[in-house]
């Protein structure tokens, strides 16, 4: 009764080998470093930056020349003659160029990227889900630059003229000049205006804002500028008297003994600052394309878990091609800033008194008011951000090879073997 237990163990152990043909593997985090790089996007729509060169001419030609003469009869000799000969030839040209581009906006996204693959090997037809994720790199970047436009008209001449005149030679003359000339000049990197009088100064350019972006948020970049392109200022109690005819409301004069007496009856000051304010943002996804080595293909977004169904007729390993693209949303909100202010003093006075010094009394009254400060929204929409490169990334699946059927008998039959060679060492008793 003993050689039915021994029979037993000795199948079991056969048994076990055909089942751990397989070993399970550690579970599997791939990381990809990838980047997607755009230049010369327009920072206003969908779409590469608008530019346009415009040029065009007005040309001119003539050629012209007239001959009025009359023969005076000279018994003496030779008949003189009297009158002229003129000619004039010509060339006038104007040329315009107008160029003119819309900003732009560059973007630079490094991408850390990965997939979680299964902790074991899988069977063919056997489902999976893949797991994915990304996140911006911190260098990620984006740059914008404003608007920028520019005119040039310009005159190109050449010009010839003679005249003759018989008899003589006081009135005769001839020219031939050519050459160009610029008339209108105009580029908004360098337009400034620069006024300075008795009632005040305005200073002001055409709006420049650049930014940079950094990363602020999962996944997302924001940049914001601004630009004061207006700064004035006004002196009211000059223009008040100046329009109503009064007396100066601040004067210095001697009142005599060397004494000499100041004074401000009132000192308005409005100033005036205009602003444009610009804030970006850009987010985006990462749609893909996962290719089988069977050539199945299965779209989806990274971050997104997706089923996977393990080929039939593959090898211990499952190659999968994933080609990434970049989805970015870019967001463009522009306001025009206004800052009103006043400042107002009143009711200063001073003398100025030999050992005494300058004795002063007051501002009675001084006060600075902000009037207002609005912002107006000038634009704002978001839209998709294109031009970006897409990405492919590889890596393998573990498959679980199953024996062939003749490698299971093989294993079996051994196994009936190994049974009989205990059954005739071992004889019942």
């Amino acid at each position: 009764m003993k050689t039915l237990p021994k029979i037993i163990t000795s199948a079991t152990l056969t048994t076990t080998a055909i089942l751990n043909l397989s070993t399970p593997t550690p579970a599997t985090t791939l990381n990809f470093d990838i980047e997607f790089t755009t230049s010369h996007q327009n920072i206003w729509d969908s779409g590469e930056a608008f530019t346009l060169t415009d040029n065009r001419s007005l040309e001119l030609d003539w050629n012209e020349s007239v001959n009025k003469g009359y023969k005076i009869p000279n018994p003496f000799g030779s008949d003189p003659r009297v009158g002229f000969d003129a000619s004039t030839r010509g060339n006038i040209e104007l040329q315009s160029t107008l160029t003119l581009n819309s900003g732009a906006v560059d973007a630079f996204i490094p991408v850390d990227l990965f997939f979680l693959l299964p902790d074991a090997p899988l069977k063919p037809g056997q489902t999976f889900n893949l797991q994915s994720g990304f996140s911006f790199n911190p260098d990620a970047t984006f740059t914008t630059t404003s608007p920028h436009a520019a005119y040039n008209l310009d005159v190109i001449f050449d010009l010839a003229a003679a005249l003759n005149v018989d008899p003589g030679s006081i009135l005769d003359f001839s020219f031939n000049k050519s050459g160009s000339q610029n008339l209108i000049r105009f580029d908004t990197n360098d337009l400034t205006l620069d006024i300075n009088g008795s009632f005040g100064n305005i200073d002001a350019h055409f709006p420049n804002v650049s930014t940079t972006g950094t990363v602020s948020d999962t996944n997302q970049l924001t940049a914001t500028g601004d630009d004061q392109f207006v700064d004035g200022a006004l002196d009211l109690d000059l223009l008040a008297t100046q329009l109503l005819g009064l007396p100066p409301l601040e004067n210095s004069k001697s009142i005599g003994l060397g004494v000499d007496f100041n004074y401000n009856l009132l000192d308005a000051e409005a100033a005036v600052a205009l602003s444009v304010l610009q804030q970006f943002s850009l987010t985006g996804t990462l749609p893909a394309l996962l290719l089988l080595e069977d050539g199945t293909s299965v779209p989806f977004n990274i971050g997104e878990d997706i089923a996977i169904t393990i080929p039939n007729q593959v090898g211990n390993l499952l190659d999968i091609d994933a080609v990434i693209d970049f989805d970015a949303l870019f967001q463009n909100t522009t306001h025009l800033g206004f800052d009103f202010d006043l400042d107002v003093l009143v009711g200063k006075f001073g003398l100025n008194i030999p050992f005494l010094g300058n004795q002063s009394v007051g501002p009675l009254f001084e006060k600075s008011i902000d009037l207002f400060d609005p912002s107006f929204p000038v634009f704002d929409d978001t839209f998709k951000l294109g031009g970006f490169n897409s990405q492919q990334v590889s890596f393998q699946v573990e498959v679980e090879t199953v024996p062939e059927p003749s490698a299971i008998l093989g294993l079996l039959a051994l196994s009936a073997f190994g049974v009989g060679l205990r059954l005739i060492s071992c004889p019942p008793k």
